[in-house]
């Protein structure tokens, strides 16, 4: 039986390494936001949804990526 991981990795978009990456990916650390990533998230949800209430069409958000750029996602598939 796996026992939950005691020490916690603060992620702040700037001092995580491959090592830790590692580490992450084996559950060896509970993975917790700094305030400011937690803080810069929050902004970059309001953009999308100023983008999805004014029904914008945006590369990636509200349509595909590559050869599919041009289909739109429908709003309903978007949430």
């Amino acid at each position: 039986m796996a026992t939950s991981p005691e020490k916690q990795y603060m992620l702040d978009g700037n001092s995580l390494t491959t090592e830790k990456l590692v580490k992450l990916g084996k559950g060896e650390y509970l993975i917790k936001l700094s305030p400011e990533s937690e803080e810069k998230v929050n902004k970059a949800r309001h953009v999308i949804d100023a983008v999805l209430e004014k029904n914008e069409v945006v590369y990636g958000i509200t349509t595909g990526f590559g050869k599919f750029a041009n289909t739109t996602i429908p709003k309903e598939k978007l949430m």
